[in-house]
């Protein structure tokens, strides 16, 4: 046993002094593609530039069989996930929106009102992390460093900045449509930075939008995406129309529409690491950045659309824009940088339905009224609240029967519905064990509803035109992972990882503690 110790000792030491030699990194840089599903980062890399993600494919670890393992797979909870390393279970993110027993009432991730916008004065800035349960990544770094380092978290949708950022960032900024202009809330600060006054009286939406959305190369190279006019996109625009050239009349509106807002984000961010003197310290910083406008065109256009080959076409240019900032702010393997994406995009239903694969749309206001009609018919009206992330809201003295309401909800609504099941009771279900797993992980008895439907693959719940995503199959749950920078060796792993275990990684990696809530794992490599 005295010699097994030994030996383990000894095997012990040389990792604990490459730990010890190794030099922490003077910034670290999260970036989250919002929407940005596996295959969409990979179909377009012949237009890549040398610069963007070609750089990162080339001295990144990437993990390509990394998925989400919870449902539902939104924005907010993909973003908590992402930072905290646990599940909505725990984190308590466990949609954009939920309903809230307490107050009786439907509410946003990051809505507080007791906080007011600062740089604006309607009710987009009333914004804070306070329904988070768990600190995240930036939070674990702050204690770490008694809060001396910087932490500034930037996107263009509020909760992809404040949920990354977690509760002690020094600021998060995001974007309100209505002034154009990047704002915060009185949770981070009183008043805006002079360099964040001087950025956005430049009215860069409208300079940026001033020509219009055309495509980049000429659109017939755009071989990697389906016709311009495929059928089932949304309209933008004005005219409004679904193909290409797109002219724009409110710019400070539509930029997020189009790969300009991809732009806009970058150039913010480029002039918070300068001014903000990100990197330059002896201590460990950290600038949290969200692409939010892939989303926006991904829902109106699907992912195999001209619109996205050209949103990842110029991302690919921000991302280059960006590594040359960074390289010349901080110096080239002076910083950590992470790249992956909040959830993946279903096919448009009627898209796919041209193409003959078995897919189809729940309408999400036509669904609500059948259901509403279906408790009325049922004599369940007295216990039915809500429903939203495909659960179903009971009054919390409810008196129908369980078992006898799902199976009369089962023999009602059984098109592109897998089934419907008792949340509590999850674990009993007939249902494989990974998709089961999924929607425990997804589970918060405090939040969510007491049924779930769990609909059919390819399946999407959306109202008109476009598309959305929420499964837990693999067109909305698998999406990239890279690590690039200080340290890091270039290579490709194909062994299953979870979006869980990010946090962990990037915390081991800098030898901090793991966020509060995490239950993900290091990624070996």
């Amino acid at each position: 046993m005295k010699n097994l110790r030994l030996l383990s000792l000894l095997l012990f030491i040389p990792c604990f002094a490459i730990a010890q030699d190794q030099k922490k990194p003077k910034l670290v840089v999260g970036i989250v593609v919002d929407q940005m599903r596996y295959d969409l980062l990979y179909r377009f890399s012949d237009f890549y530039s040398p610069n963007g993600f070609k750089k990162l494919f080339n001295n990144s670890l990437q993990a390509t069989h990394l998925t989400y393992n919870y449902v539902p797979t939104y924005t907010a909870p993909g973003h908590s996930s992402i930072y905290t390393g646990t599940y909505p279970s725990i984190h308590g993110i466990i949609g954009n929106n939920w309903y809230e027993a307490s107050s009786q009432k439907k509410v946003y991730c990051t809505q507080d009102d007791e906080q007011r916008g600062v740089g604006s004065d309607n009710r987009n800035g009333k914004m804070s992390p306070k329904r988070l349960l768990s600190t995240t990544i930036s939070d674990q770094l702050k204690l770490y460093q008694a809060g001396q380092n910087k932490s500034i978290a930037i996107a263009l949708k509020d909760r992809g900045a404040i949920l990354p950022g977690g509760f002690m960032c020094d600021a998060a900024y995001w974007y309100d449509d209505q002034s154009g202009k990047f704002i915060t809330s009185t949770y981070y600060r009183k008043d805006l930075p002079q360099w964040v006054l001087n950025f956005n009286n430049q009215n860069h939406p409208t300079r940026l939008l001033a020509q219009g959305w055309k495509t980049l190369k000429p659109i017939d190279q755009y071989v990697q995406s389906f016709p311009d006019n495929s059928i089932g996109e949304d309209s933008i625009g004005n005219p409004k129309k679904t193909t290409f050239d797109y002219q724009f009349s409110k710019p400070l509106e539509d930029i997020k529409l189009t790969p300009m807002g991809n732009t806009l984000t970058t150039d913010f961010a480029i002039e918070a690491l300068k001014s903000e003197n990100l990197g330059k310290s002896n201590l460990t910083d950290m600038l949290m950045i969200s692409y939010s406008s892939p989303d926006y065109i991904g829902h109106n256009f699907g992912p195999y659309s001209k619109e996205i080959q050209d949103c990842y076409i110029r991302l690919d240019l921000d991302i280059a824009n960006l590594l040359k900032s960074l390289d010349a702010q901080v110096g080239q393997g002076n910083y950590l940088l992470f790249l992956t994406a909040d959830h993946g995009v279903q096919d448009i239903p009627a898209f796919g339905k041209s193409h003959d694969i078995a897919c189809g749309l729940h309408d999400y206001k036509e669904n609500l009224k059948s259901l509403t009609d279906f408790m009325e018919q049922n004599q369940y009206t007295a216990d039915f609240i809500y429903a939203i992330n495909e659960q179903i809201y009971l009054k919390p003295s409810y008196s129908l029967k369980m078992e006898e309401c799902i199976k009369k909800l089962n023999e009602t609504f059984t098109q592109g519905v897998s089934g419907f099941y008792e949340l509590s009771e999850i674990y009993e279900a007939s249902i494989p064990m990974p998709l089961k797993e999924r929607i425990i992980n997804g589970f918060n008895p405090k939040r969510s509803g007491q049924i779930y439907m769990l609909t059919e693959p390819n399946w999407v719940s959306h109202s008109g035109l476009g598309t959305s995503h929420g499964s837990p199959y693999s067109h909305d749950s698998h999406v990239p992972f890279l690590m690039y920078g200080s340290g890091v060796k270039p290579m490709k792993t194909s062994k299953p990882y979870h979006i869980t275990d990010i946090a962990p990684t990037i915390c081991n990696y800098l030898g901090i503690l793991h966020p509060s809530g995490s239950i993900g794992r290091v990624i070996e490599e």
